[in-house]
């Protein structure tokens, strides 16, 4: 950040109680994980709104669709994934499409509705075989 110039611009805020009342203040979400299940964080943060930016790995994969519900990059490919960054800061109508996509699609596939849905498919499912 420092290197960037961007120290008045990027705040590293560590864990907060109030995640879920500031996310929508953000520009953008990064996550640079190396290892994930699927990152309740990345659904949070789409719930909220927000831009994605991640590494594409396991688990990320299942709610980021490159350019579709956020930007991915290669895993450790730091320098795509400041690419990704300046493409959003650049372009705020791509910003917020990918964000609106984003909020639609994890509330579609992972919101309490959806799951109970899908619960409820199952058990019926389960029900009728029987």
């Amino acid at each position: 950040v420092a290197e960037l110039g961007l120290t008045g611009a990027v705040q590293f805020m560590g864990f907060r109680d109030d995640r879920l009342a500031i996310l929508p203040s953000f520009d953008c979400f990064v996550l640079t994980s190396s290892l994930e299940g699927i990152p309740r964080c990345l659904m949070e943060a789409m719930a909220a709104g927000v831009c994605i930016t991640a590494f594409d790995i396991p688990g990320v994969d299942r709610l980021i669709e490159h350019e579709q519900t956020g930007l991915l990059a290669e895993f450790n490919n730091t320098d795509l994934l400041r690419q990704q960054w300046l493409r959003l800061y650049d372009d705020a109508k791509l910003k917020q499409q990918l964000a609106a996509a984003g909020k639609q699609y994890v509330y579609k596939h992972f919101s309490a509705e959806a799951m109970a849905s899908a619960y409820n498919a199952l058990y019926m499912d389960i029900i009728t075989r029987s």
